[in-house]
């Protein structure tokens, strides 16, 4: 049991957040009210907030992203290389930009990382993976007469 430092109401540890900082390992204050005050300040400091946030979000992509398909950072820039840093497409001379890097493309199925891609050709070969079965079903009917 522990008693909130804001609210004074005395709880159960588990309403503490953890914090290895103090003596019994939990913060002072009880979950309820630092998410209040937590909220509270992301209001009144709403750009330095969203500032910070945004930063944080484009760094954490970035490892997901890699994360997400099994590559280190050398295996990424190792691809990018083999590729002359542009799109894998035959002919296709994106590159990517701060804006919108080159997407990682990978078979659906088995989740293999096939090469890196421009966004146009990243969106196509996913429709290729989830919607060729559909088409060729589709011209097959049509083909044989069979409508």
């Amino acid at each position: 049991m522990k008693k909130c430092s804001k609210c004074l109401e005395i709880k159960e540890l588990t309403e503490f957040f953890s914090d290895k900082q103090r003596p019994d390992g939990k913060a002072s204050q009880c979950k309820t009210c630092k998410t209040a005050s937590t909220m509270q300040w992301r209001e009144v400091n709403k750009d330095r907030y969203n500032k910070a946030a945004r930063r944080y979000n484009k760094k954490a992509y970035e490892v997901q992203r890699l994360h997400r398909y099994d590559l280190t950072v050398e295996q990424y820039q190792s691809l990018l290389e083999a590729q002359g840093h542009k799109c894998a497409i035959e002919g296709c001379n994106k590159k990517g930009t701060k804006k919108r890097k080159l997407a990682i493309d990978h078979d659906h199925k088995t989740g293999k990382v096939r090469g890196i891609l421009c966004y146009k050709h990243n969106r196509d070969m996913n429709a290729i993976d989830t919607e060729l079965v559909k088409l060729l079903e589709y011209k097959k009917k049509h083909e044989d007469g069979n409508e």
